[in-house]
């Protein structure tokens, strides 16, 4: 530094290389120059943080709905599924019921059977025995 500048800086006057006179030294304006860049810089960075964070979440938000959905869509299968396996179950005691029911007619219609060809029988045999005397 020259002795005039030496002069300027202890008074906080400083000149730059287009000899302007200036409040601040030169290393001090460029590092203000830089610090507010690094500040844009941070600033435009923030916005891009913001802007992934607010895609995530909306994204995030329909994943969510979506899982919500199935998780009823699963629900209502399940309910449909036991609903079914409960008629199938009813239709089964109703298919037995209505078995049982058959083998007891069945039943009652083979010993009528057995009876009327035992009355048939003695009737034939009394008829042998009314046409022999």
């Amino acid at each position: 530094m020259t002795e005039p500048e030496e002069i300027l800086s202890k008074s906080g006057l400083f000149v730059d290389d287009l000899n302007h006179l200036r409040l601040l030294s030169t290393e001090t304006s460029e590092c203000c120059t830089e610090l507010s860049q690094e500040g844009k810089n941070f600033e435009q960075q923030m916005a891009q943080f913001k802007t992934t964070t607010e895609s995530l979440i909306t994204t995030m938000e329909e994943l969510a709905t979506m899982v919500e959905t199935e998780k009823l869509r699963a629900m209502t299968s399940r309910s449909i599924l036991k609903n079914i396996d409960k008629r199938k179950v009813n239709e089964t005691q109703q298919i037995q019921i209505l078995i049982r029911e058959k083998q007891v007619e069945l039943e009652r219609l083979r010993i009528e059977l057995e009876a009327a060809q035992k009355m048939e029988q003695d009737q034939r045999d009394f008829i042998q025995q009314f046409i022999s005397n």
